[in-house]
C-alpha cells in the first residue's frame, strides 16, 4: 500500500514537473518569437498619407512590383537545430535541397529598393503586414523565417529607427536589469498601424528625430550603476541625433517619385 502511493505521489510529481518545464519552453519560445508577430495590415488604399507623398499609377505599381519580389521562391529553411546561426556566412546544415541563393538575392535587392524609396512607400508596405508567404531567414540570438508581411514591417521600421545595434539587457541606476529600449517594441508593440496613424503627417527626418529624442529619455531615466555614467552610450545617441538633425529632408527626396528613373525604372528578375 505505502508503495503504491509513493508511486503514485511519484508519478503525479514527475506529471506536474514535466507539466511545468513545458510550460516554460513554451513561454520561452512565445518569448523568443515575440518580436516576428504577425500584424493586422490596411486595406488597400486605405493607409493615410500625406498629401506630399503622394504617387501616381505608375510608381504605386513599381512598390507593388517590389513588394511580390520579396516573396522567396525558395521553400522556408527548417529551424530544428540549436542556436545555429548564418551571421557567419556559413551555410546551414538544413537548407532545403533546392535552395537557392539566387532567389534570397532577389529578395534582398527588392528590400534594399523599398527602404531607398522611404516613406512614399510606407502605406503600401502596412498593407501588406498580413502577407504569409516566406521571404528570408535571418540570424537575432536564433534564426528566424520570415515571412513578406514582417519583411515589410522591419522595412518601415529600420527606415526610422536609425539607433541600429543595440543591448540585449543592461543594469540600471537602481540595480535592476533593463531590456534594450526599442522604440517600436516599447511604444507600439505590435500595432505599428497606430505608430502610423499618429506620425504619417511628420516628415521622415522628424520622426528619425522623435525616435532618437524618446531613446535618449528613456536611457536617462533608467541611468546607469555607479561607477559607470553611460557615457559613451549616451554620447552615441546624442551624436547621431545631431548627425540626422543636420542631414537634409529625406522625404523630400523621394517627393517626385516619377523624376527618379534609375531607382524605379530597375529591371525585374
Amino acid at each position: 500500500m505505502r508503495e503504491n502511493i509513493m508511486n503514485t505521489t511519484l508519478r503525479f510529481g514527475l506529471s506536474t514537473f514535466l507539466l511545468l518545464a513545458m510550460a516554460f519552453v513554451g513561454c520561452s519560445r512565445t518569448k523568443a518569437n515575440h518580436y516576428f508577430e504577425d500584424e493586422i495590415p490596411f486595406a488597400k488604399g486605405q493607409a493615410p498619407r500625406p498629401n506630399e507623398d503622394s504617387v501616381d499609377a505608375d510608381t504605386d505599381s513599381k512598390i507593388r512590383e517590389f513588394i511580390e519580389q520579396l516573396a522567396s521562391k525558395n521553400s522556408p529553411q527548417p529551424i530544428d537545430y540549436p542556436e545555429y546561426s548564418r551571421v557567419s556566412g556559413a551555410p546551414s546544415p538544413n537548407f532545403p535541397n533546392d535552395w537557392d541563393e539566387n532567389h534570397q538575392k532577389i529578395v534582398d535587392d527588392a528590400q534594399k529598393q523599398l527602404t531607398d524609396i522611404g516613406k512614399p512607400a510606407f502605406p503600401i508596405l502596412l498593407e501588406f503586414l498580413g502577407d504569409r508567404r516566406y521571404s528570408k531567414t535571418i540570424a537575432v540570438a536564433t534564426e528566424h523565417n520570415l515571412n513578406v508581411g514582417q519583411v515589410c514591417k522591419l522595412i518601415v521600421e529600420r527606415n526610422v529607427d536609425l539607433i541600429g545595434i543595440r543591448y540585449k539587457s543592461r543594469e540600471g541606476a537602481d540595480g535592476k536589469t533593463y531590456m534594450s529600449q526599442d522604440y517600436f517594441r516599447v511604444k507600439y508593440p505590435h500595432d505599428i498601424k497606430r505608430w502610423w496613424h499618429e506620425n504619417y503627417q511628420k516628415p521622415l527626418k522628424q520622426a528619425r528625430i522623435d525616435v532618437l529624442k524618446w531613446t535618449i529619455e528613456r536611457e536617462e531615466k533608467i541611468g546607469f550603476p555607479k561607477g559607470n555614467d553611460g557615457k559613451w552610450r549616451m554620447d552615441e545617441l546624442r551624436s547621431k541625433l545631431a548627425e540626422i538633425e543636420a542631414e537634409p529632408q529625406p522625404s523630400e527626396n523621394f517627393r517626385a517619385l516619377t523624376s527618379l528613373p534609375s531607382l524605379l525604372d530597375l529591371p525585374t528578375h
